[in-house]
């Protein structure tokens, strides 16, 4: 029982952690000629990415049902060891005058309120009001808000500058585990992924770098020992960056670039809709994930979605 119990805390405090600063973003609340209410948020992808790196692709699932005004109720189920807890809440459509726009930000929305029940960005909420400097032409912040020290995730020492004894792991003498295969936690996960954005490396530019350096395809993958040397290795790489260097984004291939959260959400609510299985699609494009789908694909996924549910409404 205390196993069970201590395991449920730490999946919990992972799912609570703050993000890196960078991924957090910022929006007016409300505007006061050059100054301006900052509102901090996250977006869909990031709650997504979170409970992919604690509770794994197959720890948590979601369920989404659009009501008659337009609002939608998201169904969150996430694998505490051997339970699933289900948390419900229901978003909005935005203001945006796109229909489709509004449509597809009320399934990001009710995603995101339902993860906060679980501690996913709840800090956010927290944080103390603050206005600062506007450009009402270009509607933008002139410098980006500040956070806090207790909204920003606990410091993690270099490889570096760690004791020659923690990078080597000891003899695995007693027929257990080794330390060396320990895998990656959640806050080196994330640290990755925001260097590889700060580099612009995009899924399949560092999916790439991952394969040739380490064998593996998904941070999640990776050790801990080889998330430290991959942490040193990007950080050297930001460091040796020149002032005005554009961001590195691999070859350039239009398929680096994936569907955005409102799309993923869009062909979510599509297989949903229509009862098709989202493991079609994953099989489909090759993909082990929706979220890794290139955006190039997506009209054609969703001209899939479509047909296959026709096929299945026929064949009823």
């Amino acid at each position: 029982m205390s196993t069970n119990r201590e395991q449920t805390e730490q999946i919990a405090s992972a799912l609570f952690a703050p993000f890196e600063p960078g991924e957090v973003r910022w929006k007016p609340q409300a505007i006061s000629g050059n100054r301006a209410l900052a509102i901090a948020y996250i977006d869909a992808r990031l709650v997504m990415d979170r409970l992919d790196d604690v509770v794994g692709v197959d720890g948590w699932q979601d369920e989404y049902q659009q009501l008659a005004d337009g609002s939608v109720v998201c169904q969150l189920r996430v694998r505490f060891g051997g339970e699933w807890v289900t948390k419900t809440d229901v978003g909005g459509q935005s203001e945006q005058p796109d229909e489709g726009d509004r449509h597809k930000a009320a399934f990001s929305d009710a995603l995101k309120r339902a993860a906060i029940k679980f501690g996913i960005g709840r800090y956010l909420y927290r944080l103390p009001s603050q206005w600062v400097d506007w450009d009402p032409q270009k509607k933008k912040f002139l410098k980006t808000p500040a956070l806090p020290a207790n909204a920003l995730p606990k410091p993690k020492p270099k490889p570096s500058q760690l004791p020659k004894s923690m990078l080597e792991p000891p003899p695995n003498n007693n027929g257990g585990e080794n330390v060396a295969s320990a895998k990656v936690s959640s806050t080196d996960a994330h640290r990755i992924k925001a260097l590889c954005d700060k580099l612009g490396w995009h899924y399949k530019h560092r999916a790439n770098h991952l394969k040739k350096r380490h064998e593996v395809e998904f941070i999640r993958d990776l050790t801990a020992a080889q998330a430290g040397q991959m942490i040193a290795h990007l950080e050297k790489l930001l460091a040796d960056r020149q002032p005005g260097d554009e961001p590195d984004g691999g070859d350039g291939d239009p398929q680096d670039d994936l569907i955005t959260d409102a799309q993923l959400q869009e062909l979510k609510g599509l297989l949903t809709r229509h009862g098709v299985p989202e493991a079609d699609l994953l099989t489909a494009y090759q993909v082990a994930r929706l979220e890794d789908l290139p955006a190039v694909h997506f009209e054609d996924a969703k001209a899939r979605v479509e047909k296959a549910g026709r096929k299945g409404q026929k064949a009823r």
